[in-house]
């Protein structure tokens, strides 16, 4: 899982900066692996544009030039059906899931434009290809939304050899689960 990937990233020279909202479950997470030095933890809210700002400045002094975005927050909210959704909910959940991608996108693409080189990983969701009835529209619609992104970013980036990957799981195991009606 992640303790072998970091600690392969770790034996190849690597350094990852890790963000969340929370310092805790990143330091955590730095504690399962045999990286301590390898890794930086970075807390920072994706929605809130000047976080991530200085979240991409700090990982840039800590770490130096990235060669590679992971873009992997999500949220949901309960009252997700159409009928039920509030217009707060769905701006929260756009503003993590969609918008809080592309601040992360826009800080630094430019650094990876300069480099001429770099790769973009986005973990959206299999709902970010088909809708269905259990995800919600927000959830949906953010997803849909990063999948354009993915696309956008290879049509337009390629060029300065940067690439944008999509990967779609279905359910995972984590908390978010916990904020569905009836969670499993």
């Amino acid at each position: 899982g992640a303790k072998e990937l970091l600690a392969d990233l770790d034996a190849r020279g690597f350094r990852v900066a890790l963000i969340g909202r929370r310092r805790e479950p990143l330091e955590e997470t730095i504690a399962l692996t045999q990286s301590r030095e390898a890794l930086l933890p970075i807390p920072c809210d994706v929605a809130d544009e000047a976080q991530v700002h200085a979240m991409a400045q700090q990982a840039r002094e800590g770490l130096g030039e990235p060669i590679v975005l992971v873009n992997c927050a999500g949220t949901n909210v309960a009252q997700r059906a159409l009928a039920e959704l509030s217009t707060d909910d769905y701006r929260k959940v756009l503003d993590v899931n969609l918008n809080g991608a592309f601040y992360c996108v826009h800080e630094f693409l430019p650094l990876m434009r300069r480099a001429g080189n770099g790769t973009i990983v986005n973990v959206i969701s299999d709902a970010g290809l088909t809708a269905n009835r259990v995800s919600g529209a927000a959830y949906i619609a953010s997803k849909f939304g990063l999948t354009g992104l993915t696309a956008t970013i290879n049509a337009e980036e390629r060029r300065h050899g940067i690439r944008a990957c999509a990967i779609f799981p279905g359910e995972i195991n984590t908390p978010l689960l916990d904020r569905r009606p009836n969670p499993p």
